[in-house]
């Protein structure tokens, strides 16, 4: 019997090592609160329009010999040796007035414990953000190299100077905020959507008359919402009904949805509806929405008509959309590129592969900092994954068959020492 105590407390030992090994990516540090466990930020907190923080905003300003800066020291220093040679540092960036900022900023990783030292630094994306949302992802590859160490990461800053002479009329002083920052590898960690949409061929939803938040994410129109009641829908119907009947037979809906806090979804089934009657419930055409399907982060999904549950749509005349999803907590949803095409159109033959992600490209400006003079790119390698969560789900596969492998092991070893005795 203590053999057996020993022989499972070996296999749960072995199998939590695994686990940790195959962690989807690193947060650095929390973003939804100005005072966090592993540090606090230097700069103010963003809410939502019901009170929650979600990101940390720098201070505003128009004097362009003051930088605007958000940065933290993080009083455990983190490890992120296994991504020193394939890493990528990404979070989402909101700028109010991009025509305001310089060419003249820097965001920076370092083991110090303060700036410009034993950093890894990128030149601030001046010229390659829209007015609202944007997705930066930036490959260690092409940072400046200034002497990272990568198993002791423990500041982080991003400093940018205002421009010069800006027209400040229509956004006032500039100021950026930062969310959802962290380390991973690309594809698998790492999945934001497309900034350019490949297919041009598709027909889009106006997505401006939503009852969430209206955002800008790398110039597509995006609505999310985080509440405790998670529904997203049109706050009135179209005046002018969209036409879908082409796809009704075959064709395809395709959108982007982010999540953050899937956990929270119940096992309830939620449900994404298309109707013709001016209202939810009424006239429709619905998908259903499974949380076993979808994970944190970015989720590509593309159902198809012939799969929907038809209740008396007119698919020549829809004028309503509904997302609804039980949850049991506050929850982070984000919709966009709510799109319909046949599988043509989406490029589906033979199968379906996501457009691929083109991170902002970005010239090294002159900065007054140190060691920022790096050239970022920031261009994904050619290939992504079909799936995010594919090698994920693949490596812990692995890591399954290795922790039963390892204990018919141990069994046959303790089994060989009863027969010698």
């Amino acid at each position: 019997m203590k053999k057996l105590t020993k022989l499972l407390l070996i296999i749960t030992l072995i199998a939590a090592i695994l686990a940790m090994n195959v962690s989807a990516y690193t947060e650095i540090v929390s973003t939804n609160n100005k005072k966090t466990d592993n540090g606090t930020w230097s700069a103010k907190t963003m809410d939502d329009e019901n009170g929650q923080t979600y990101a940390i905003k720098s201070p505003s300003g128009n004097n362009p010999s003051n930088a605007l800066i958000v940065s933290i020291t993080l009083k455990t220093p983190l490890d992120i040796s296994k991504y020193e040679d394939d890493g990528y540092l990404s979070f989402l960036l909101y700028v109010n007035n991009p025509d305001a900022f310089s060419a003249n900023g820097s965001i920076e990783l370092t083991s110090a414990g303060r700036c410009d030292a034993e950093e890894l630094s990128w030149a601030a994306p001046a010229g390659d953000v829209v007015q609202g949302w944007n997705e930066i992802i930036l490959p260690f590859a092409d940072g400046n190299d200034g002497g990272l160490n990568f198993e002791a990461l423990n500041f982080f800053r991003f400093f940018w100077f205002p421009a010069d002479g800006a027209d400040l009329e229509e956004y006032g002083d500039p100021y950026f905020a930062i969310a959802d920052l962290r380390i991973g590898h690309y594809g698998d960690d790492i999945a934001y959507p497309n900034n350019k949409i490949q297919w041009d061929n598709l027909t889009y939803f106006d997505m401006t008359n939503f009852n969430g938040a209206a955002t800008n994410l790398a110039g597509q129109t995006s609505v999310s919402m985080n509440s405790d009641s998670l529904v997203i829908s049109q706050t009135n119907a179209l005046a002018t009904p969209i036409d879908l009947s082409k796809y009704e037979d075959g064709g395809y809906m395709h959108m982007w949805m982010y999540i953050d806090g899937v956990e929270n979804f119940t096992e309830t089934e939620g449900q994404f509806e298309l109707t013709s009657g001016g209202a939810c419930d009424v006239d429709e055409l619905t998908f259903s929405v499974q949380a076993a399907d979808l994970h944190d982060g970015w989720n590509e999904i593309i159902w198809c008509f012939d799969d929907a549950a038809q209740a008396n749509a007119d698919m020549s005349a829809i004028n309503f959309v509904r997302f609804y999803k039980h949850v049991s907590a506050p929850t982070t949803v984000i919709i966009r590129d709510l799109s319909f095409g046949t599988e043509e159109e989406m490029d589906m033959v033979p199968e379906t592969e996501p457009p691929a992600t083109e991170p902002p490209a970005t010239e090294a400006p002159a900065t007054d900092a140190p060691a920022a003079e790096a050239e970022t790119t920031g261009e994904a390698p050619a290939e992504t994954p079909t799936d995010a969560g594919s090698s994920n789900t693949t490596v812990i596969i692995i890591a399954v068959v290795a922790v039963v492998v390892i204990a018919v092991a141990v069994v046959a070893v303790i089994a060989s020492k009863k027969k010698k005795k």
